[in-house]
């Protein structure tokens, strides 16, 4: 049987020791209980202790175990904003943030949704390549399939960022954005000899953006025929 709620989840980690959890509860059917409860937890992963290793260790109910009660009807959309904590002692990058609506007279869990308190950067592309396909330029690289600490990441897309200048600083915003490990560009790049491109890429994942790759790029030569001075 489906739920009858959907739920969203947004963090938001402006400092180093405290944030906030923000739960959108949508009805998408008629709601059969009437004691629901949103419960937000914190919780971390890779806690070690006494010779083991721990996940999912709870560090934390807001604001506490007996959770925020809501009153909602089918089409309706509640939302419950709560601060937490996070301990100089707890490891930030393993916490994540658990919330879930519950009917406290059953205790059945309608819903279920979690989020890490920091958003993970994607890991940058070091193995950009160049090629001439035809007229066009094609930019191919390896998918980014894991964060900066080496954990699995989805990434949405990759920023491909271009300019004359052989080193340059990319900046936003990109040239051209692509969801696929590779990008062609048939801007007419080739055959300028006058103009050189060369190419950046990045990888992005939610708001979270990688550093930049190495810079490729596609130089064009100028042949000119001299006529060989008249011998005497």
């Amino acid at each position: 049987m489906s739920s009858p709620v959907t739920l969203d989840l947004q963090v938001d980690f402006p400092k180093a020791d405290s944030g906030t959890a923000h739960v959108e509860v949508v009805a998408t059917d008629t709601i059969p209980f009437t004691t629901l409860r949103v419960r937000v937890a914190v919780v971390e992963d890779g806690v070690y202790y006494g010779g083991k290793t721990y996940n999912q260790l709870l560090r934390d109910y807001r604001p506490d175990h007996l959770g925020v009660p809501i009153t909602i009807a089918e089409g309706e959309t509640v939302t419950v904003s709560q601060d937490f904590p996070i301990l100089t002692v707890w490891a930030v990058e393993n916490c994540r943030i658990v919330a879930f609506v519950q009917d406290n007279s059953t205790q059945e869990v309608l819903q279920a949704i979690q989020k890490p308190v920091l958003t993970p950067v994607p890991d940058g592309i070091d193995d950009l390549t160049i090629d001439l396909v035809e007229n066009d330029l094609l930019l191919q690289w390896s998918p980014v399939v894991v964060d900066t600490n080496g954990n699995p990441i989805e990434v949405d897309l990759y920023h491909v960022y271009r300019d004359t200048v052989p080193f340059f600083s990319p900046s936003p915003p990109p040239f051209d954005s692509t969801a696929e490990a590779f990008y062609l560009d048939d801007t007419g790049t080739v055959g300028d000899t006058l103009t050189h491109y060369y190419y950046q890429v990045t990888a992005v994942a939610g708001e979270k953006e990688s550093g930049f790759s190495q810079a490729v790029g596609e130089f064009d030569g100028h042949v000119t025929n001299i006529e060989p001075p008249e011998r005497k």
